[in-house]
């Protein structure tokens, strides 16, 4: 398990991976390019799979391979995702909640990796708000507080009160 930092972007049709290499050869050799990683159409999703602790990890299942990510407004965009997907499919979009996570590879042609595979994210309750990653050869173990229970809802705050102040 290796992290790579990458810009996740939603439009009405398609889901884009966006990353960054560093050029080369040619004129702009040494130079840092944003380069299209991933583009998914949003009817080719199959579901999406996530833990019931209060990580910001989950994983984009389609039919060639998976895409595990991190957002911290993993909340917002699953909830964007999911008109988008209905407006495209008119079908729910199917969510998988289990703190055993199967993440399908892309297969490779050459490599260590060769033929693909899968991985396992395995999560467990830990204490506090920032998840804790410990890679190991196919799994990865994420250990985070609970969060809150699954039937909380926002609250109104009195914005008449000031915060902070006595």
């Amino acid at each position: 398990f290796k992290g790579t930092k990458r810009d996740l972007l939603l439009s009405p049709k398609c889901l884009y991976l966006i990353g960054r290499e560093k050029v080369k050869q040619g004129a702009e050799k040494g130079l840092v390019k944003e380069v299209l990683k991933r583009r998914i159409e949003v009817e080719r999703i199959l579901s999406v799979s996530l833990s019931t602790l209060q990580d910001d990890l989950f994983v984009l299942h389609e039919q060639e391979y998976d895409s595990l990510l991190e957002s911290v407004f993993k909340t917002e965009f699953l909830n964007l995702l999911s008109k988008r997907y209905e407006e495209k499919t008119q079908r729910r979009l199917p969510l998988k909640f289990s703190n055993t996570l199967e993440v399908k590879l892309k297969k490779e042609t050459w490599g260590p990796w060769k033929g693909g595979g899968s991985r396992q994210v395995q999560f467990s309750q830990g204490q506090g708000d920032v998840a804790v990653l410990r890679p190991s050869n196919k799994v990865l173990q994420v250990s985070i507080g609970p969060g809150l229970p699954k039937n909380a809802r926002p609250t109104k705050r009195d914005v008449s009160q000031p915060r902070g102040l006595p």
